[in-house]
């Protein structure tokens, strides 16, 4: 059979690799959290700066003087593409209203 030693080793081997996936895991979770927080916050001072300094059209507004931020961006693009989908035409109303007509 096998020696105490190797199964020994094998079994620390496989607690290692739990307990190294349980750190990982933790990490990730946190790293994410942590993202979405420093997101939210970054959209908040955002907010703050753009009101405190007025948003004037002339000078670009706020501190990047006309240039958006990517979370901006990201907004803007999102609106842009559910408004997008919503002006292309339905077929199924379309086949309602050939079928009533």
């Amino acid at each position: 059979m096998r020696s105490p030693n190797l199964q020994e080793f094998l079994y620390s081997i496989i607690f290692l690799l739990f307990v190294a996936g349980y750190l990982v895991r933790t990490h990730l979770l946190f790293v994410s959290r942590a993202y979405i927080a420093l997101e939210q916050l970054g959209d908040f001072l955002e907010e703050i700066w753009g009101s405190a300094f007025g948003d004037n059209m002339l000078w670009g507004g706020g501190l990047a003087y006309g240039v958006k931020s990517i979370r901006s961006k990201k907004k803007y693009l999102n609106i842009n593409l559910i408004d997008l989908i919503s002006i292309i035409p339905n077929p199924i109303n379309r086949i309602i209203f050939l079928r009533n007509t």
